[in-house]
This record gives structure tokens, C-alpha cells and sequence, in this order.
């Protein structure tokens, strides 16, 4: 589990995504940039659930099918 919420942590949230053994990450609250999309098409077969509220993400709010198994929080 990795929480840093209301951390003021700026930069992109897709280096996230290079952590595979991770199953709840909890990065509410920061300035964290980046597209959504990257978040939803990682390989992160352990990731269970991803809480990105109130961040700076931008692209489209849902996973496609196939893309996530992941609950994503926005």
C-alpha cells in the first residue's frame, strides 16, 4: 500500500505506473499532471485500487474494457 495524499507532490503520475507489485496506491489531493489514459493502460496485474481525486489528471474519466482491473478513483 502506498499513501501520500495531501502531500503538494507535483510532476506526472505516470512513473506510478512503473511500480508492479503495488495493490492500493492513495495519491489524493497533490498537483500531479498527466493523462488519465497512461494510468488506465499500465500492466499493473496486482494493482486493486488507485485513488487520483483532485489532481490535475486530463483525458477521458473511465477505462475501456481490458484496459484496467483496477478501481480508479478521479
Amino acid at each position: 500500500y502506498l499513501s501520500l495524499h495531501d502531500n503538494n507532490l507535483t510532476g506526472v503520475v505516470e512513473p506510478i505506473t512503473q511500480l508492479k507489485q503495488l495493490r492500493n496506491v492513495n495519491l489524493e489531493s497533490n498537483q500531479l499532471s498527466g493523462t488519465i489514459k497512461k494510468i488506465c493502460e499500465a500492466d499493473q496485474p496486482k494493482l486493486m485500487e488507485i485513488n487520483l481525486k483532485n489532481n490535475k489528471l486530463h483525458g477521458k474519466k473511465n477505462c475501456s474494457p481490458g484496459e484496467s482491473n483496477a478501481t480508479i478513483y478521479l
